[in-house]
């Protein structure tokens, strides 16, 4: 059985890493998992931070070539039983997936899809117009965020089943995940992994060095990994603290597999993060988390002591919060051992697919022999 896969937001081969590009890539190898046959069906981009009316004429062109290139290709291989689409919203919209499924007259599934009806009234209408069409015809709904589950679950049709499926993780991507972790001494070891690039993340990167600078005591020292248009802004932001902050860049996985193994807390304030793929990699090592309650960053973040969360967070309350994590420091371990049976037991792969299984099935749709 094969599944034709979009992503509309950012491909999964798409040349720059981001949280999104991991989550396509993840999607494609559950589907994998599951026993379908998945193919990048088209890599077209819709992404802008503010469509409107005009921007549109030309991307829906530029979708209906693809669905008519797709169909003729499907028509010389065998018909596809799935189109399945990562991340339809108003900044994003699928565009071609709806339309693609109605020709082919297979189930159409959305993952990480989100509504807001205020932006119908507002400069996003466009976006958002567009955005519901593939979220009214999908068979299947898959909440990411328990933030985006009420407008899903307002506007759910007769027919259509949605599922609560947050962001995953694949364990084995990991070697150094389940390597012993030792004890430190000295200087606590904070890191953050994050790109460098315009907007949240680099409110974020300025939050977070405003955060350290109120911090008060000198015995911590920050890795920061990533890298970016905006490098050079997120360095001089940092710059008054001197070389207790140190800058690696982007590094393979091996790479910074060690670094999160070498560190003590992962912080970050995650400013208007819609989830946060990095919070699931540091938990995997056995770090515990400190981040801003922004967007689906809850959902990333183990429950209890081991997800520090920081509602309505500033560089003030963000600061305040790191101080007692480090004045606490002896419980960090216990608090990272929490973090990492979160991340196995509840956001890994393997768990993933059992959700996955049992919502096909539920949905009426098909899966492959044997599964």
């Amino acid at each position: 059985m094969k599944c034709l896969f979009l992503a509309p937001l950012k491909s999964p081969d798409h040349p720059v890493a981001s949280g999104d590009r991991v989550i396509a890539r993840l999607w494609m190898r559950a589907l994998a998992r599951l026993g379908y046959t998945v193919e990048l069906a088209s890599r077209l981009r819709t992404y802008h931070t503010m469509a409107t009316l005009a921007t549109f004429p030309d991307l829906e062109h530029q979708a209906v070539e693809e669905a008519r290139r797709i169909l003729r290709d499907t028509a010389l291989d065998r018909p596809p039983n799935l189109v399945f689409c990562y991340h339809n919203y108003f900044k994003a919209p699928d565009l071609i997936g709806p339309g693609l499924a109605r020709a082919l007259g297979v189930p159409y599934i959305v993952a990480e899809g989100s509504r807001a009806p205020k932006r119908l009234c507002g400069p996003q209408a466009e976006g958002e117009r567009r955005a519901d069409i593939g979220l009214s015809e999908a068979r299947l709904l898959i909440c990411a965020s328990r933030r985006d589950r009420p407008a899903l679950e307002a506007a759910l049709k007769q027919g259509q089943t949605l599922i609560d499926l947050p962001a995953f993780i694949a364990p084995e991507d990991w070697p150094e995940a389940m390597v012993e972790r030792r004890e430190r001494t000295g200087a606590i070891r904070l890191i953050t992994v994050a790109m460098m690039r315009e907007g949240n993340k680099t409110e974020s990167y300025r939050m977070l060095a405003a955060a350290l600078a109120k911090l008060g005591r000198d015995d911590w020292r920050m890795d920061i990994f990533g890298d970016g248009p905006k490098r050079s802004e997120v360095e001089a932001a940092f710059h008054p603290l001197g070389s207790k902050v140190r800058f690696h860049g982007v590094q393979d996985t091996a790479t910074l597999g060690q670094a999160y193994s070498s560190a003590e807390l992962f912080v970050w304030p995650a400013v208007r993060e819609p989830y946060g793929m990095v919070f699931l990699e540091a938990q995997l090592h056995g770090l515990p988390c400190l981040a801003g309650l922004f967007g689906g960053v809850e959902d990333a973040i183990a429950p209890g002591d081991a997800g520090n969360i920081v509602p309505d967070c500033t560089a003030e309350r963000f600061a305040e919060a790191l101080a007692r994590l480090i004045a606490a420091r002896e419980r960090l371990p216990e608090q990272g051992r929490s973090a990492r049976r979160f991340v196995l037991e509840e956001r890994s792969l393997e768990q993933s697919l059992v959700i996955l299984r049992k919502a096909f099935r539920k949905a009426g749709i098909p899966l492959p022999e044997g599964d």
